[in-house]
């Protein structure tokens, strides 16, 4: 079962590649051709727009499956341990007073 799975990760990370690569010359043309032509190409700012919402559910699928999240933890990762054993307690009480007030309203 890890082989397949490992498998399907790096099948799903290629075809990520693929989309992101295709998105770049895409959007260089769409440039290309809006800015230095007289005819601006019609398809790519559809195309772009599919190939972006491809790229977010695939990559999240492809993040999800190697057991990571999706998270910028500069910050996270330069709090000494000790402060992050009080964070952690206080801000789960702040989510909590938050969506209680929220739904009082």
């Amino acid at each position: 079962m890890k082989r397949i799975r490992t498998q399907v990760d790096t099948l799903v990370g290629k075809v990520l590649i693929l989309i992101l690569g295709l998105m770049v010359i895409n959007v260089l043309w769409q440039v290309f051709s809006r800015y230095f032509t007289d005819s601006p190409s019609s398809f790519t700012d559809e195309l772009a727009r599919y190939l972006m919402m491809w790229l977010g559910v695939l990559g999240a699928a492809y993040v999800s499956g190697r057991d990571e999240h999706v998270a910028i933890d500069y910050f996270a990762n330069k709090i000494p341990l000790s402060l992050v054993y009080l964070i952690i307690p206080i801000s789960g009480l702040l989510i909590i007073f938050y969506e209680t007030t929220k739904s009082s309203k």
